[in-house]
């Protein structure tokens, strides 16, 4: 039955032919799609209704705002349906890539042929079994080898934060790394895992993908799970080499810190944070002031901020529902707050990056 999806993962996909027929035509992947190809693209990917109205959309292209359809394209909630916490799909063949970041972690990996990890100066060369981590708010391109088969994992900011929290916790040298890429204040940085697409890595990719498809309560719930067992092989075969000097966040102190945030943001307080890690108030704060950047006041207002986004996007809740669920107890200040950090309201934010979906 996985052969079948392994056949699946490799094949054309509609878009990857209409790109290799302009390839032939033009002898060069295609750059700069005009506005018939554009709309002939998201069709193809099934998206031109989510993205905006086709009006919207002619408005767009027409005045050259391309970089906003770029930055459309970057959104979290076009990556994942809602309920979803993982989604899965093949790089588009035949199509130059642009740099490009977004919000939510992703895994590439080279199931067949070979790619070009960041063109240009510093461009590194891939192979068949290579797999690149790349943190979320990471600027980067794979570009894969003309009809080459790179296998795009995406996991979401929140689910790293909760539904893998014990893969964070544990102390797996890539426990580090993730740890430094959600959180750690440094340059986020892409690793390359040479040569890590095993025969059980290929095998939970292909379970993945063929529930992903499915798209029902179970489904997305074993997708989760099957994306956990591969974290989890890769921690046990990726070593502090693999991993480098990129894992600065080195104290597993700041991480409990907000990992007890996280989970009581709704009610937490500096003094009961202090005497939960047995330390003053003041001590604390200074602590977190160092660690983070950040005062605790402006820190929990910051996570509770970036997790009332995400549901924004990821579910229908009303403003007020997600207002309270993150600790806010009056809406009106849940709204002041959220305007003051996103330049508009909550539900200003929802609709501008879901199109209207969830509105």
């Amino acid at each position: 039955m996985l052969n079948d999806v392994y056949q699946e993962m490799t094949t054309l996909t509609k878009v990857d032919s209409f790109c290799r027929d302009f390839y032939l035509r033009n002898g060069h992947y295609m750059v700069n799609p005009t506005i018939e190809e554009i709309k002939a693209l998201l069709e193809m990917w099934g998206m031109l209704e989510d993205v905006m109205s086709e009006e919207d959309l002619n408005v767009l292209l027409e005045t050259g705002r391309l970089a906003d359809l770029i930055d459309i394209f970057s959104r979290e909630s076009l990556a994942f349906e809602e309920g979803k916490d993982v989604n899965i799909w093949s790089a588009n063949r035949y199509f130059e890539m642009t740099e490009h970041q977004h919000s939510y972690f992703e895994i590439e990996c080279v199931v067949d042929g070979s790619a070009i990890h960041n063109p240009g100066k510093n461009q590194i060369y891939l192979k068949k079994g290579d797999i690149v981590l790349i943190p979320p708010q990471t600027s980067h391109i794979t570009q894969p080898i003309d009809g080459s088969t790179i296998v795009d994992l995406e996991i979401r900011f929140s689910t790293f934060e909760i539904t893998f929290k014990d893969i964070l916790s544990s102390k797996f040298p890539i426990s580090s790394y993730f740890k430094n890429s959600l959180y750690g204040k440094g340059a986020r940085e892409c690793v390359i895992l040479d040569g890590m697409l095993d025969e059980t890595v290929l095998e939970i990719l292909a379970l993945i993908w063929k529930e992903n498809g499915n798209n029902t309560f179970v489904s997305r719930k074993q997708c989760a799970h099957f994306t956990e067992a591969l974290l989890y092989h890769l921690a046990e075969v990726v070593t502090k080499e693999h991993i480098f000097d990129v894992c600065e966040y080195q104290n597993e102190e700041m991480y409990q810190i907000r990992r007890y945030m996280l989970e009581h943001m709704e009610r937490v307080t500096l003094a009961e944070l202090a005497k939960n890690f047995h330390r003053s108030d003041s001590v604390i704060s200074r602590y977190i002031k160092k660690r983070s950047g950040k005062g605790f006041s402006e820190l929990l207002q910051n996570m509770r901020l970036e997790r009332a986004a995400d549901l924004l996007l990821a579910t229908n809740m009303d403003v007020s529902e997600i207002g309270y669920s993150v600790g806010y107890a009056g809406e009106s200040h849940f709204i002041s707050c959220f305007r003051k950090k996103y330049g508009m309201t909550p539900l200003q934010y929802r609709r501008s990056r879901t199109g209207g979906i969830r509105g």
